[in-house]
């Protein structure tokens, strides 16, 4: 709950005593303390809603990969990876060369899975490639016994679409991260409760199997979830034991399998998920390990140079190892620039102090309280903390406003990761740029005028650039050195689409990279002074006077104070219009949220008092609404449209 500040209500104190709004001493104290008790009642259930968990929805036969990545609590794995990770990797660990009888497939069998991926298969239709596969494949175990056959092999690994068992799909997770999460379901009886029930204060989530289905039950922000791929999204468990539900659901479920995980073993995951492969993308947060083209075929990955890093020391190209990941989308777009333009502190700065105000579902007070962050009480006297933001942030999540987490992942700011779109808007801005932000599929991207291109290669990013020899080089950050490409980039990219469908390309042309060459970078004066003239109209601060369904004295006050706190904020007479509306409030005894835009119309057509005593006839007939600045009536306007209060109370002005 918010402190009351009483230093500075001189003026609210007085009009209470003038118009006898309040009675005894002891009278006001009962109904403060009653306005308190409401006020923490409302904002105990407004913070007790919680925030859910990671959820993926059905696809094809995929539930077992549902089913780990929401146990896990990020996506760790896709099916596509899943299908390339165990023809590619995992196949070949079931070769015997010295003993080929005894291998499970023949070594001719793993080269019919490599071409069937192989980008040179020029087969397009999937059932015509899957109608050779299965030839290639058969033949190749026909003059050995006891060798499986394609149907079988499909069936038991779970690839190109089959079933999964959810065994193959954590050993691919532990051989990826270098994990080493449990792999076997146990069948759901006593001796298995009992073990659950021991271990239970460490249990973060239990994946089910039961009726051909996996399902998992996730304990998130202090409640349970069933979290089902096959639901419309997380569903709170209404019995908050997961072990007396799962008792109670194996009544009617006899054959029920469990796995489950523990919190420090999600922790060890999500470490090595975010150390190992960082990831950029909000849409797809999946990661290759490594280097991008670590575990793919050698016909992808480029050649190696003949040329070495130093000849090529004009172009940036920072090291991972000397990169925090969460910064890499800056980085990625530098490398494609050529130089270093922002710094992270400009990035988040930017985002939270400038963006933050065009977007729609950030409310005035959240931007308030941001600044109030930046300011660090040099201005307002009020010192915030990261953890105290989070707080005040969410209990001002008004309407569709963001909570604290989700602004976080949108904006990609402390310590998130930031978002490639969003590094190009800050670099466009700060030095007045028009550098292309949107990636195309290849189709519609400008590749035959590209000098440098962005590959998003499902949410890792690699750079493609032109040197002055007219050779192509390839750059990942998690590589060791820029490598040169032994063709051009159109037909690594139609290779590479191959094992990358959803491939997206952000090309910059010659004049991009010309409008590069002195760029100048202006800060704002927000990034040096977050309070000054920032709300001059009072866009964001007028909210204030909509948040509640109404407005008491006690809230006026907290409304007076607040507003004296920022008055560096506003400038012409936009602080004294708002302290003399809130004086006609507090003079009425508050009021009810529906009728605030009727009493500001009838405000605003008022005289100020100080213009009425005033010696001269042309001042003293000036209103308030000729006196504020229009974006002040503006901002009362929008703000009672939140509410849906703009059509009954709109008056001409």
């Amino acid at each position: 709950m918010r402190s009351l500040k009483f230093i500075n209500t001189t003026s609210l104190t007085i009009a209470i005593a003038t118009c006898g709004a309040v009675g005894s001493a002891e009278a006001e104290i009962r109904a403060i303390e009653e306005i308190i008790q409401h006020q923490e009642e409302i904002n105990s259930q407004r913070s007790a809603i919680p925030a859910l968990p990671y959820f993926e929805s059905q696809t094809d036969a995929n539930c077992a990969i549902h089913a780990i990545n929401m146990a896990l609590g990020e996506r760790f794995i896709s099916t596509e990876y899943y299908d390339k990770y165990t023809m590619f990797i995992g196949a070949k660990s079931l070769i015997n060369k010295e003993n080929p009888n005894e291998g499970y497939i023949t070594e001719n069998q793993y080269h019919a899975l490599v071409h069937f991926l192989n980008p040179e298969n020029n087969l397009e239709d999937f059932n015509e490639k899957i109608k050779q596969l299965e030839l290639n494949f058969n033949s190749a175990a026909s003059n050995l016994p006891n060798k499986i056959e394609l149907e079988d092999y499909l069936n038991q690994t779970g690839v190109l679409g089959r079933k999964k068992a959810i065994e193959n799909v954590i050993i691919v997770i532990n051989k990826i991260y270098n994990l080493n999460l449990p792999i076997n379901l146990n069948k759901f009886n006593d001796d298995n409760l009992a073990r659950l029930a021991w271990d239970f204060e460490n249990v973060a989530s239990i994946v089910v199997y039961t009726d051909d289905h996996f399902f998992v039950l996730r304990k998130y922000e202090n409640n349970w979830y069933q979290l089902d791929s096959l639901l419309q999204g997380p569903q709170i468990l209404l019995n908050d034991n997961p072990i007396n539900w799962l008792d109670e659901f194996t009544l009617n479920h006899d054959e029920t399998h469990i796995i489950y995980f523990t919190s420090a073993q999600i922790e060890a995951a999500k470490n090595a998920l975010h150390t190992k492969s960082p990831h950029l993308s909000n849409e797809i947060p999946f990661h290759l390990p490594k280097s991008v083209f670590d575990s793919l075929p050698p016909m992808l990955s480029p050649e190696p140079s003949e040329a070495t890093f130093n000849e090529q020391e004009i172009w940036y190209f920072p090291h991972y190892d000397k990169a925090d990941y969460k910064n890499i989308a800056n980085e990625v777009v530098h490398m494609a620039l050529g130089t270093e333009l922002i710094t992270p502190d400009d990035y988040e700065r930017y985002l939270n102090l400038i963006a933050i105000k065009n977007n729609p579902h950030v409310s005035g007070r959240q931007r308030r309280l941001m600044r109030k962050y930046y300011d660090a009480g040099e201005s307002t006297g009020e010192f915030y903390t990261r953890e105290m933001l989070e707080e005040a942030w969410d209990l001002a999540a008004y309407n569709d406003a963001l909570l604290y987490k989700e602004y976080l992942h949108q904006t990609g700011v402390f310590d998130q990761d930031k978002n490639i779109y969003n590094v190009i808007n800050t670099i466009n801005d700060l030095y007045d740029l028009k550098i292309p932000n949107e990636f195309n599929i290849e189709a519609n991207a400008n590749v035959a005028n590209a000098e440098r291109m962005i590959v998003d290669l499902d949410g890792s990013f690699v750079v493609l650039r032109r040197d002055l020899n007219d050779k192509w080089w390839l750059l990942d950050i998690l590589a060791q050195n820029p490598k040169l490409l032994s063709e051009g980039p159109k037909n690594w990219l139609q290779k590479t689409a191959q094992f990358f469908p959803n491939i997206k390309l952000l090309c910059f042309t010659v004049d991009d990279i010309l409008k590069l060459e002195s760029p100048t970078k202006n800060l704002p004066t927000p990034f040096a002074d977050s309070m000054t003239k920032s709300d001059p109209f009072g866009r964001d601060f007028v909210e204030e006077f909509f948040y509640l369904p109404s407005l008491s004295p006690l809230e006026l006050q907290y409304i007076s104070e607040e507003l004296f706190s920022e008055q560096p904020a506003f400038q012409d007479n936009t602080y004294k219009f708002l302290h003399e509306f809130i004086l006609k409030l507090f003079r009425q005894g508050g009021g009810d949220r529906s009728k605030i835009l009727e009493t500001f119309n009838a405000f605003i057509e008022q005289i100020p008092v100080s213009n009425s005593t005033s010696s001269s006839t042309s001042t003293s007939e000036r209103k308030y609404k000729e006196e504020i600045n229009p974006d002040t009536i503006k901002a009362f306007r929008e703000a009672a449209a939140k509410w849906g209060l703009e059509q009954t109370n709109q008056q001409p002005h």
